[in-house]
């Protein structure tokens, strides 16, 4: 569930594929991506409409996440490889 802070009854629930592992915000925030470790994918969600924009299945367990300044990339961390993708 996403809530905003400055309004906690203005929260809303996005369908997740998986257990959530990470969860970040974009440097916006106007974009979530979350990871799931139980269904090795990473989602990217509009943070205001929580519509799906992006997804990316991994063969190994996504855990760690962190987008570049900017905003314009996201990279992730899998267990398995122990490599960025």
């Amino acid at each position: 569930r996403l809530v905003d802070t400055t309004n906690p009854d203005a929260g809303r629930t996005i369908p997740l594929a998986g257990k959530p592992f990470a969860v970040r915000f974009d440097p916006a925030g106007k974009r979530v991506a979350v990871s799931s470790s139980e269904k090795q994918v990473i989602e990217v969600f509009d943070a205001a409409t929580g519509a799906r924009v992006h997804s990316a299945a991994f063969k190994y367990e996504p855990v760690g996440l962190a987008w570049s300044r900017d905003g314009s990339a996201l990279a992730a961390h899998t267990v398995a490889a122990g490599r960025v993708a």
